[in-house]
């Protein structure tokens, strides 16, 4: 955790190595999927807003843009807190990582009923 002060507002610079893990073979994964796609000429895939933000559409054809995979790979894990709470930063991470679990429980509880 990195804690940053911007304009008096304080926010909180997060990573989590396991999450950057995730993320970086989500990303090779589809990265794959649109190598084989477009090696098909299966131009559909434009379509699918997780493919689309990896492909540069040019008027006759669709290229895989690298510069946007690399863009991608420097948030690996990273996440942003907000606060205006004077605890410390893991604490406040610790609170933030408590009421998304909340949350998440919350859903999954009242999923079935809606």
């Amino acid at each position: 955790m990195k804690q940053v002060v911007h304009e008096g507002v304080r926010y909180i610079v997060c990573h989590n190595p396991e999450a950057a893990a995730e993320d970086a073979r989500e990303r090779a994964e589809i990265v794959a999927h649109l190598e084989q796609a477009l090696s098909q000429g299966q131009a559909h895939l434009v379509a699918n807003r997780g493919y689309r933000r990896y492909l540069q559409v040019a008027p006759d054809a669709l290229t895989i843009d690298r510069k946007k995979i690399d863009e991608d790979a420097r948030y690996d894990g990273k996440w942003v807190l907000r606060t205006s709470t004077d605890l410390p930063a893991d604490e406040v991470a610790l609170a933030y990582k408590s009421l998304w679990q909340a949350e998440r429980l919350f859903r999954t509880l009242t999923g079935p009923l809606s």
